[in-house]
């Protein structure tokens, strides 16, 4: 009996647990350089910070509104944050900052888009509904990197930040007001 006490804590101890937070709810309808605040309709900006000494390899996945997962092929869902490091991108927008408008970095520009138009289907059910709105989960490996300590929960601190044009001013069409709103987002397990 002390031997299978002993293996079974040993085989516990050994295992990399997953650690995620997630974005419960974004609307990103307005196209890539569009500014921030946009000058017209719905920019969603998203913040990961690592708070690791070492870079933190990461998954994506999206969910659509009527919660069903999209784009979890694990080719197209990974990306990396670099140490210590803070990346902004926008859900549903190729967006760099090399172009007036932007909001991406190159490093951001990885992280990969929600899935629009790529007709996922289930018995002929089209799952995907190819609007730009939605979750997001953002999940990576809890362990011990060498000399980095244990990666926990606590790795990945993120926001969300929606910013939207709410009224025209006469025909120059440029927004006289936005409203603006932002929210830490909730770490998962």
């Amino acid at each position: 009996m002390k031997k299978f006490i002993a293996f079974t804590v040993l085989a516990i101890a050994g295992v990399a647990f997953a650690s995620s937070l997630t974005v419960p709810w974004f609307v990103d309808t307005s196209g890539p350089h569009a500014f921030f605040p946009p000058k017209a309709k719905t920019s969603a900006l998203v913040y990961l910070h690592n708070n690791e000494a070492a870079y933190l390899t990461c998954t994506i996945s999206y969910v659509t509104k009527n919660g069903v997962l999209i784009g979890s092929n694990p080719q197209d869902t990974t990306f990396v944050i670099p140490a210590n490091a803070t990346l902004a991108f926008r859900p549903c927008a190729i967006d760099p900052d090399s172009v007036q408008g932007g909001q991406e970095s190159d490093t951001a520009r990885l992280i990969p888009d929600r899935p629009m138009g790529t007709g996922l289907a289930l018995n002929g059910v089209d799952r995907n509904d190819d609007q730009p709105n939605g979750a997001l989960f953002v999940k990576w490996v809890k362990g011990d990197l060498p000399g980095q300590g244990t990666l926990g929960s606590g790795s990945v601190q993120g926001f969300l930040v929606q910013s939207q044009a709410v009224a025209a001013r006469g025909d120059s069409g440029q927004p006289s007001a936005y409203a603006h709103w932002g929210t830490l987002l909730p770490s998962g397990v």
